[in-house]
C-alpha cells in the first residue's frame, strides 16, 4: 500500500499486488454519521459504474465495500489511472484540457443514481437561508447577502452531469494531456456554469485571475455561458470559508511562492469581476 495526497473526508491508498494492475481505494472516513460515509461511498460507486458507458475519463469501478464490513469503513475501489497532478506549464495549455473535459461531462446526462443531489436547486433553495450550508461549511453573512442581492438567473436550462468539485486538484495529466478525473464524491445533477465558474476560480486563485479567464474563454467556445456574474458568485460563496487553506494548494500544484496576501488579492478581485458582470 502507499497513500496518495488529497480527500479531506477520506484516505487514498494505492494496493499494488503481487500480480495484475495496481487499484486505488478509498476509504471514507466516519466523522461522526456513518450513514453519510456509507451515502457517499455508494454515491461515487454507481456514478462511476454509470460514466463507464461515456466518454468521460474516469476511473472503472472495481469494488464497493458500501458498509465497511471488510475495510473497517465504506470504501470505493477503483481502477489505477496513469498521470500525475503535476500541471501543464503553459496556463493555455492546461484552460484547454479543463475545458474539453467540462464539456464532455456536461454532454452526459444525470445519471440515474439514488441520493443524486440537485445542485442547482439546492443553491436555488438557500436563497432564503442567511448562511446556509454549502458543501458542509458556511460562508460569511457578508458574502452570501451579495448572492441574495442579485437576482437569480430566471432560466435555469437542462440539467446536466457535473463533477461538482472540478479543478486541476482533481485532475490528472500525462505531460500536456489531461488523462483522467477523479473524486467523484460530490457529483450532481446542475447547471454547467457552475461547473465553469467554480473551475475558474480555482485556477484563479492559483495562478492568476489571467490564467482563470483562459478557463473561462476556452469553456465559452461555440456557447456563451450565461449568467455567468452569479455563478462567479455562488462559486465565491462556496470556496470563501477555505480560503485561508488555499495557500497551501497553490503552492501544491502551482507556482512554490503564492502568499497568503496573494490569494486574498485574487479572491477580491474575482469578486469585484463577478459583481461587476451581473
Amino acid at each position: 500500500m502507499r497513500a496518495l495526497t488529497g480527500g479531506m473526508d477520506s484516505t487514498i491508498d494505492v494496493l499494488v499486488p503481487e500480480r495484475g494492475k495496481p487499484v486505488v481505494m478509498r476509504r471514507y472516513l466516519d466523522k461522526g454519521s456513518p450513514d453519510s460515509a456509507i451515502a457517499l461511498a455508494c454515491r461515487e460507486a454507481e456514478v462511476l459504474r454509470a460514466l463507464k458507458l461515456t466518454s468521460v475519463a474516469a476511473p472503472g469501478l472495481v469494488a464497493v465495500d458500501r458498509r465497511g464490513e471488510h475495510c473497517g469503513t465504506p470504501s470505493v475501489l477503483t481502477e489505477f489511472m496513469d498521470g500525475s497532478r503535476e500541471v501543464p506549464g503553459d496556463p493555455r495549455t492546461l484552460a484547454a484540457g479543463l475545458a474539453r473535459t467540462m464539456v464532455t461531462i456536461h454532454d452526459t446526462s444525470p445519471p440515474a443514481v439514488d441520493g443524486l443531489p440537485d445542485a442547482t436547486g439546492l443553491v436555488l433553495s438557500a436563497l432564503s437561508e442567511e448562511c446556509p450550508d454549502l458543501h458542509g461549511q458556511s460562508p460569511s453573512a457578508t458574502m452570501w447577502s451579495l448572492v441574495r442581492d442579485q437576482p437569480a438567473p430566471s432560466e435555469m436550462g437542462p440539467q446536466t452531469l457535473i463533477h461538482n468539485d472540478f479543478a486541476p486538484h482533481n485532475t490528472l495529466f500525462v505531460g500536456d494531456r489531461l488523462s483522467g478525473v477523479v473524486d467523484w464524491t460530490l457529483a450532481a445533477a446542475g447547471h454547467p456554469a457552475s461547473e465553469v465558474s467554480f473551475c475558474r476560480l480555482n485556477v484563479a486563485l492559483v495562478l492568476g485571475l489571467d490564467a482563470g479567464d483562459l478557463v473561462l474563454e476556452a469553456a465559452q467556445i461555440g456557447a456563451p455561458l450565461t449568467d455567468r456574474g452569479w455563478w462567479d458568485l455562488v462559486a465565491a460563496a462556496r470556496v470563501e470559508p477555505d480560503l485561508h487553506s488555499w495557500t497551501q494548494s497553490a503552492n501544491y500544484f502551482g507556482p512554490p511562492d503564492v502568499t497568503v496576501q496573494d490569494v486574498a488579492d485574487r479572491f477580491d478581485r474575482f469578486l469585484r469581476g463577478a459583481l461587476a458582470a451581473t
